[in-house]
């Protein structure tokens, strides 16, 4: 063999040594790839990112349906299906309306116990006329309730109707709860009741029957001013008679009964009890 064919054999096997080596390097290579697909992330050069279909944090409430939103959209949700639900329950409505769409805790803490204040203080004065008003121009009522959203729901749920009433020397508006009724007798005796104003008239004539010696016989309850209250399905405050009134006794005069003495009015338990008060 001469020198040269020795050179070339030489070469042909480092060329050969060379592409074997780059073979197994691209086999490498690709089984990394593969890998790399596989069981994670791999990093992809772009000019610029993708645009997503949504983007941000979303919520959803169990109580409004499986639609998610974003945090304003799924408060208004729950505000329109609380106000929603006024008509099936106004008073736990608008108290959970007061919990939930109001933002500062510590004013929502305080405008329920005033709140509590309020209905604690006619529970336990319900003869009490002052604790049935609240003025609506007062300093508490404007800081502490007036801009807090669903305290307006929750005193109509308690029974309370804005009314007109005099103020010192002139008429302010006040939250009303209740109707003071007095029911003046021929003999001079004064029957007093307190009423709800969306209570209907139809409460004040069985409060009146169910004090009577005979409950069973027909009577007016005529205004002060002139005039028979007969719409029994009207509330009080449909009728006017908010935040109170004073009727006059009258018996039906069409139902006659000689044995019946038309001066005798009152059961001996309520004469009872008027005496304590007097």
């Amino acid at each position: 063999m001469t020198y040269n064919s020795v050179r070339s054999l030489q070469a042909i096997k480092t060329q050969a040594r060379r592409e074997l080596e780059a073979e197994r390097a691209a086999m490498e290579q690709m089984k990394l790839n593969e890998q790399q697909e596989v069981t994670g992330p791999r990093e992809v050069h772009m000019d610029s990112a993708p645009m997503l279909a949504v983007q941000g944090v979303y919520f959803h409430c169990p109580l409004i349906g499986p639609e998610v939103a974003s945090y304003e959209e799924i408060k208004k949700q729950i505000r329109d299906f609380l106000y929603s639900q006024m008509e099936e329950d106004r008073a736990i409505s608008s108290c959970i309306i007061i919990h939930t769409c109001n933002k500062n805790k510590e004013k929502i803490n305080t405008c329920i116990e005033t709140l509590c204040k309020y209905i604690e203080n006619i529970v336990s004065n319900p003869t009490e006329e002052k604790f049935r008003k609240i003025r609506i121009s007062n300093r508490a009522y404007q800081e502490r309730i007036h801009p807090m959203e669903g305290t307006k729901e929750f005193l109509e749920a308690a029974g309370f109707t804005v009314q007109e009433l005099p103020f010192n020397d002139t008429t302010d508006k006040f939250w009303s709860n209740g109707c003071g009724a007095k029911v003046r007798f021929p003999d001079g005796l004064i029957l007093q009741g307190t009423f709800g104003v969306n209570e209907k008239f139809e409460e004040v004539v069985k409060f009146v029957r169910e004090n009577l010696v005979n409950d069973w016989r027909p009577f007016f309850l005529n205004l002060s001013g002139g005039g028979k209250v007969t719409e029994e399905e009207q509330t009080l405050v449909e009728l006017r008679l908010v935040p109170a009134v004073v009727f006059n006794f009258e018996w039906d005069f069409e139902v006659q009964d000689p044995n019946l003495d038309d001066n005798v009015f009152l059961r001996p338990e309520t004469l009872s009890l008027l005496q304590e008060k007097a």
